[in-house]
Parts: C-alpha cells; sequence; structure tokens
C-alpha cells in the first residue's frame, strides 16, 4: 500500500505497479462531493484476471480517517496510562474504513474480468454522503483503491492519498471519540481520585462501552478482584462507580495467581 501526506490540488494520488498491476487514480471535485477515478493496467506479459466486486467491476475504494485526530487531553501518570487501554480500542475502530458504494449500474459479473498485457480498465466511484466525512472533514480522511487478481483474499495492488486540498469536506456534525469520553468521566473528582490512586503499572485493561446515552468504563486493575465500573451520562451529571474489593495481594505481573 502506497500513502502520501497531502494529495495535490489537481488530485492526482500516486501511481504504483506491483506484481505488473498498475493502479492510477485521481480525486475531481463535483456538484456534490467528489468523485474518484482509477485505472487499473496489466503490465505482465500474459492475462491478467481480476476479481470484480457485487457490480461486475474491477477495483474497490474506502475512506479512513487519520488516526490520533481525537485523543482528547494528555493526563499523567496512572490516568494516562489506563487511559492507554482506551486510546488501542479507539484506534482499532478508526482503523475500520467506510466503503464507497459503486457508481453506475450494477450487474453482478459471472467470470473474472480479464486483462490481456498492456490493457486497461477503468473505474469510478462518487461520494456523495458519508458518515465518516461529516465526523472528520476532508482534512482528517484518506481515500484507497485496491485491487486483487481472481482468488487471492489481498489486495494485488492499490494506492491512497489524503482527501485535501483536492476535496473539501468540512465537519458537520462533531462525533465524541472513545478518548473524549474518557476525559469527561475523569473530570469526576472521586472516579479521578480513584484511578489516580492506583499504580501506573497495576493496569491490566481498560475499555469503554456507549449504551444509548449512557457511557460505561471497564478498569482492570491487578489490585481489585473484579473490574471497577464507572457509569456516566450525555448531561454530565455525577459518575456513578462501582468499586469492588480489593485482592488479598495484587495479582503478579503476568496476571496469573501463584
Amino acid at each position: 500500500m502506497v500513502g502520501s501526506g497531502t494529495t495535490p490540488p489537481d488530485g492526482a494520488l500516486v501511481s504504483t505497479a506491483v506484481g505488473g498491476i498498475a493502479v492510477e487514480a485521481k480525486l475531481v471535485p463535483a456538484t456534490r462531493g467528489f468523485v474518484v477515478d482509477a485505472t487499473f493496467t496489466n503490465r505482465r506479459d500474459r492475462r491478467l484476471l481480476l476479481e470484480p466486486d457485487a457490480c461486475g467491476q474491477a477495483g474497490m475504494a474506502e475512506l479512513r480517517r487519520a488516526e490520533g485526530v481525537q485523543n482528547g487531553r494528555e493526563w499523567s501518570g496512572s490516568v494516562q496510562s489506563l487511559k492507554t487501554y482506551v486510546l488501542e480500542q479507539q484506534l482499532k475502530e478508526d482503523r475500520t474504513p467506510e466503503q464507497i458504494p459503486p457508481s453506475g449500474r450494477c450487474e453482478p459479473a459471472t467470470a473474472p474480468i480479464a486483462l490481456e498485457p498492456g490493457e486497461r480498465v477503468k473505474r469510478r466511484w462518487k461520494v456523495e454522503r458519508s458518515t465518516l466525512l461529516d465526523e472528520v472533514g476532508a482534512l482528517h480522511a484518506s481515500v484507497e483503491i485496491d485491487v486483487r487478481e481472481a482468488g487471492r483474499r489481498i489486495a494485488s495492488g492499490s494506492t491512497r492519498g489524503a482527501l485535501a486540498p483536492a476535496v473539501e469536506w468540512p465537519v458537520r456534525r462533531h462525533s465524541t471519540s472513545l478518548a473524549e469520553r474518557f476525559d469527561r468521566l475523569l473530570d469526576d473528582p472521586r472516579l479521578y481520585r480513584i484511578v489516580a490512586a492506583e499504580p501506573a503499572e497495576s493496569w491490566m485493561g481498560g475499555a469503554l462501552v456507549v449504551e444509548g446515552d449512557v457511557v460505561i468504563l471497564e478498569a482492570v486493575s491487578r489490585r481489585y478482584a473484579e473490574p471497577i465500573l464507572a457509569f456516566g451520562h450525555v448531561d454530565r451529571t455525577a459518575v456513578e462507580i462501582r468499586l469492588p474489593p480489593r485482592r488479598a495481594a495484587p495479582l503478579p505481573p503476568d496476571g496469573q495467581l501463584s
């Protein structure tokens, strides 16, 4: 995969040629949203078979958000140590792409797409709506185009580039990240004192779960028999805390009882 920090104003992404499959792509602003134009070229000396998508066309395009744009506040000591687990959880969610749906007619293919040596096939996607872009905007997003050989599970060729400055897409609705939700919970004085009092190395895990209007923090410490639970609400009233009994002796670093 090829990535670039910024995309030129003309919208041309970095061209790639791996294993005899050349991938070229360009971002083109439209009246509503933007268009992704891609070209896949067979540079081998033999026929190339490409895997079609559900609409019988070659290639797949996805939108991805930049990492670390909503990490919130930098805490110190034990609080930041616990937050690290939440950031790992957030990073996994942030890496989940948003697939761009096919444009035009959709006709399922009955066979792979064959390209003779030197032959190329063009592909176009149009983006008019995007939940991901509404949340982060074009400045914090990129597009990735992949193409697969028939029978392969991973991309045979790909290119990736930032949307800005070729594409303009403002943030239309703020999405509160897991890290920001953690910060709001830790604004509660009692919860902060409980977490800060723990040695930084005592944390074994941490996660946030959002259920409707309730945000639940689960903090796993070697010094407690069960996870510490904290329940917060979107109205930011007092946080409910369920503090389990302490262990007679903390778990060792490997987390196993002797």
